[in-house]
């Protein structure tokens, strides 16, 4: 079994594809016979919309790549179980389409790591900074569970976290799906490859292995739910039974729902946000208010939201709506059929 996948996740971002496999490729040229033979390519497409130029892109690359594809569209999490499920090297990396290795070096240090002290998780850093490329490294065990919690979160960014596949198996996979649908299942696959673990042995590497070719947009396309989904995509047994903050925010997840809208409003957040996937959001939060056991508390910051969100008519409307028992939600192609997927 070879040591590493490098899994590149796609959907649509033909362009960033063509450019983050021209870049792995400079890296991985870069490495000796024998390490060569220790590392594969696999891009995981996400039934992109034309499949033509994707696969003239891959055609056209000098890696030798494998291919996988979900069996219809669906959100990110489909796409990761995808690579997850399809690699069958000691390791996985998951990478999204815009993500590059910084230098050459990078590489094969992360080779050499695996190699060494064979972490179940291993996590670095991503930076947005083209010229921060050092490669001096320091690597710390990570001791508790607790620093392993904030270690293995602190990878929300896909590309900085290197998974041990030692785990994998049917039941494995069965377990994952659980957590489909949170937007971070590369966050729950360290979570499970933890609560396994008996050596516990998830590593810190200072450093930026990463660097993301991220375009900057004026607004987050992303739905704005996935900013309070990452908890519970860490919610296994061994953590909420281990971790009181995390147990504290799955029990009380109405509180925390609405002290984010409380938030957006008094830091003025909104407009970092797409206004339709934004009243969705609102929207699904004080609807569900009425699914869950109705506290003192809760009711007061109930009020307060409401009061604040009158400054902000259509999403106040929306908020209005959740509370008489009626979903708003947008149209499906409206999140999915262009860049906001």
């Amino acid at each position: 079994m070879n040591l590493l996948t490098i899994g590149i996740l796609h959907y649509e971002s033909y362009e960033d594809l063509k450019e983050t496999l021209a870049h792995l490729y400079e890296r991985y040229n870069s490495l000796s016979i024998a390490d060569k033979s220790k590392v594969e390519i696999l891009v995981s497409d996400n039934c992109s919309s034309n499949q033509e130029l994707f696969k003239k892109i891959l055609k056209n690359s000098k890696l030798n790549i494998k291919v996988c594809k979900t069996i219809s569209y669906n959100m990110v999490d489909y796409n990761i179980y995808n690579i997850i499920k399809n690699t069958n090297t000691n390791y996985v990396w998951m990478f999204s389409s815009d993500d590059i290795i910084p230098t050459n070096g990078h590489l094969k240090i992360i080779i050499d790591t695996l190699e060494k002290f064979m972490p179940d998780i291993l996590v670095g850093k991503v930076t947005i900074n083209k010229f921060q490329h050092e490669t001096a490294t320091g690597l710390v065990k990570v001791k508790n569970i607790s620093d392993s919690y904030t270690t293995i979160k602190s990878a929300g960014k896909i590309s900085c976290g290197i998974y041990s596949t030692k785990y994998n198996s049917d039941n494995f996979h069965e377990s994952l799906k659980k957590f489909l649908g949170y937007g971070y299942l590369h966050l729950s696959y360290g979570s499970l490859i933890y609560e396994l673990s008996s050596s516990k042995d998830v590593y810190l590497l200072d450093s930026f292995i990463v660097l993301t070719n991220h375009k900057l947009k004026p607004k987050n396309l992303y739905h704005p739910k996935f900013s309070q989904t990452i908890d519970l995509a860490m919610a296994t047994n061994l953590f909420i039974d281990n971790i009181p903050q995390l147990n504290k925010k799955i029990s009380n997840k109405t509180k925390y729902r609405l002290f984010w809208v409380i938030r957006l409003i008094i830091n003025r957040d909104t407009k970092k946000w797409d206004n339709v996937l934004l009243s969705d959001y609102i929207n699904s939060i004080f609807y569900d208010f009425n699914k869950d056991k109705i506290t003192t508390f809760n009711f007061i910051l109930l009020i307060i939201a409401l009061l604040l969100l009158t400054n902000k008519f259509k999403l106040f409307i929306n908020a209005l709506y959740g509370v008489l028992g009626i979903r708003k939600a947008c149209n499906y192609l409206y999140v999915h059929g262009d860049i906001k997927s």
